[in-house]
């Protein structure tokens, strides 16, 4: 599996999927002659009894320290269960003695991998490839790795070696799904993760793999079908619930998605993508202290999370501390310079606090990354409305209401620059459509703040700018 996903952080295997990242025997001497000790550890491998295999390990060990073997398949059953830094040892234990030998070197990689060290799982595994090109686990192994360090085009290559020599392994479809995905291929990764379901219609991560992709492709319903499917299997899959309440929000159940989440975090309290979610689905619930909390959570695991900094802003702001929201949205920029809507976000927030041209120009760099961003249109054209600029108002407000016309902010907006130039009859019109479509209500986002009381209704009342690219 690759370990970052979407949330950069997926969980160790399970027992059953970590045993095919693993070479079962070390060395050319062990495929011949095999005694009775190794047999009798081989099979409690294959019947998953990790703890009885460890135990049998150990005793022999206490006999003989210097015996392979034992090294080999107690280091692969600690493994298994997730113990790494046990794996590690006995790995390395056993290459002291076998320096050469092939599946320690494979199952040595996996270990550093899912300890972090990428490079090193790399390093073991061309190690292991130079001795044998034909050993499948090195090519899903060093794949794997290559996706954790971005490489996730030299993950695909990897993987696609190893299912020409080995196509029926589930876990290797799984991970190179996601890598297919990472790529934007969501119809490979689709396929992918559907072929993984037809070796392994047991595998939870390629049903909630499946889920994301199809999700992906505006499918949020089917999408929840397949991560229930991954729940069905494992009421304690973190990421299910995490990519499930991802989808109820999509379809406007906010509450469904914080709890959700919420579940997410009670088996998981380190899944930052969870707090992110949550934060979001918050937000709209008009939780905005929640929406801090939460975000503060996910920065508090992972310091460089754009999209935290970003809904943190977006709490900010609505909150009224415009100075926190715009270096928050700062933050979220350097982060991520390619994230478009955090951009959108310091725009916005400049924009709160009087600094028009800078959020002219922080939205402009925001369409330029993202050109069908409404949000960071919407505040442009309000921004150039405070300027005078009401031409740049209608032009960017009207762009945004051939995607969407019943955007009340833009309407307000573009119905007050047609007022400013004297197009009484327009103004009239757009002001009387965005009352239809919202009301004035409790919630009030003041933009405009009275400047065109004379020329037409303010935004009291109307919802802020839809942020399409929600995380």
């Amino acid at each position: 599996m690759t370990v970052l996903g979407r949330e950069g952080a997926k969980k160790a295997a399970l027992a059953a999927i970590v045993t095919s990242l693993f070479v079962l025997l070390p060395s050319a001497r062990a495929f011949s002659d095999q005694n009775s000790e190794e047999r009798r550890f081989s099979a409690l491998v294959q019947s998953g009894k990790y703890d009885q295999l460890i135990a049998a390990a150990t005793e022999l060990l206490q006999r003989n320290p210097g015996d392979v073997i034992a090294l080999f398949y107690r280091g692969q059953a600690y493994g298994a269960l997730g113990e790494w830094q046990a794996a590690l040892a006995d790995d390395n234990a056993a290459l002291r003695i076998e320096p050469n030998s092939v599946g320690a070197l494979v199952n040595r990689g996996a270990a550093r991998g899912r300890l972090g060290d990428f490079d090193g799982a790399i390093e073991d595994e061309n190690a292991a490839l130079a001795i044998n090109p034909n050993v499948a686990k090195a090519y899903v192994n060093r794949g794997w790795a290559r996706g954790n360090l971005g490489d996730w085009k030299g993950e695909v290559e990897d993987i696609s070696v190893a299912l020409n020599i080995s196509s029926n392994d589930a876990v290797a479809y799984v991970d190179r799904g996601v890598a297919r995905g990472k790529l934007g291929d969501f119809a490979g990764e689709i396929d992918d993760e559907s072929t993984a379901i037809a070796i392994d219609p047991q595998n939870v991560d390629a049903y909630v793999n499946l889920g994301r992709a199809i999700g992906k492709r505006g499918d949020w319903n089917r999408a929840i079908t397949d991560e229930n499917k991954a729940l069905a299997i494992d009421p304690k899959s973190a990421d299910a619930y995490v990519d499930r309440g991802l989808a109820r929000g999509k379809l406007g159940d906010w509450q469904g998605e914080v709890q959700d989440e919420t579940a997410a975090l009670a088996i998981d309290a380190k899944v930052t993508t969870a707090y992110v979610d949550r934060g979001w689905a918050r937000g709209h619930l008009g939780d905005w202290n929640g929406v801090v909390d939460d975000e503060s959570a996910a920065l508090a695991n992972d310091p460089k999370n754009a999209d935290a900094y970003m809904n943190r802003a977006w709490a900010k702001d609505s909150l009224g501390d415009f100075v926190g929201a715009v270096n928050d949205a700062k933050a979220a920029v350097a982060a991520d310079p390619s994230n478009a809507l955090g951009q959108a976000s310091l725009g916005e927030a400049l924009y709160l606090l009087g600094n028009y041209q800078d959020a002219i120009d922080d939205e402009t760099k925001s369409l330029q990354a993202e050109p069908n961003l409404a949000f960071a249109r919407q505040i442009r054209g309000a921004a150039y409305y405070r300027l005078g600029e009401y031409a740049g108002a209608v032009t960017d407000e009207t762009a945004v209401l051939q995607t969407d016309w019943r955007e009340a902010f833009a309407l307000r907006i573009r119905g007050a620059a047609y007022a400013k130039m004297g197009l009484l009859q327009e103004s009239i019109a757009d002001e009387s459509v965005s009352l239809w479509v919202a009301p004035p209500n409790a919630f009030a986002y003041e933009v405009l703040d009275g400047d065109a009381d004379t020329a037409a209704p303010s935004l009291a009342g109307v919802p802020p700018p839809t942020r399409s690219l929600a995380p």
